[in-house]
């Protein structure tokens, strides 16, 4: 998964919406976002309800997309076998004459928490949850 971008509505990412990841957030339209830095000991946690962005921002990120990564969507369903051997020339070519694919679509995650964690040596770990609310964003000091 690529992060995409951030903006006031959240974490964008895209992915097709007819695979298995694209009918999970259909039916649970949640997801938890992690990133992690082994060699800076640090990570980042963000959870929040999925929303999908509109059909202009989904078809302006398949368009900024390569080539190669355009015709893979339009070959055959995301993380599904390929149907049939001439597909990739076939998808290349619908890529090349600017065809976009209608399930690609753009996704955001709209925070609701954060959690930053830095490791210590000492198992002391630092963690710092921020937590949207009502009135804002309340920061706690989490156990470690």
């Amino acid at each position: 998964m690529i992060l995409k971008d951030v903006d006031a509505r959240g974490f964008w990412f895209a992915s097709s919406s007819e695979s298995p990841k694209g009918r999970e957030l259909d039916a649970q339209p949640r997801a938890a976002l992690l990133f992690y830095w082994r060699e800076l000991g640090r990570q980042v946690r963000i959870v929040g309800a999925v929303g999908r962005g509109s059909a202009e921002e989904s078809a302006a990120d398949f368009r900024e997309r390569g080539l190669h990564a355009r015709a893979g969507v339009l070959a055959g369903h995301q993380s599904e076998p390929v149907e049939r051997v001439d597909a990739e020339a076939d998808a290349e070519a619908r890529a090349k004459s600017g065809e976009i694919s209608p399930a690609w679509t753009a996704y955001f995650v709209a925070a609701e928490s954060i959690e930053f964690w830095q490791a210590s040596t000492t198992r002391e770990h630092v963690r710092l949850l921020y937590s949207r609310g009502v009135g804002g964003w309340r920061t706690d000091i989490l156990v470690p």
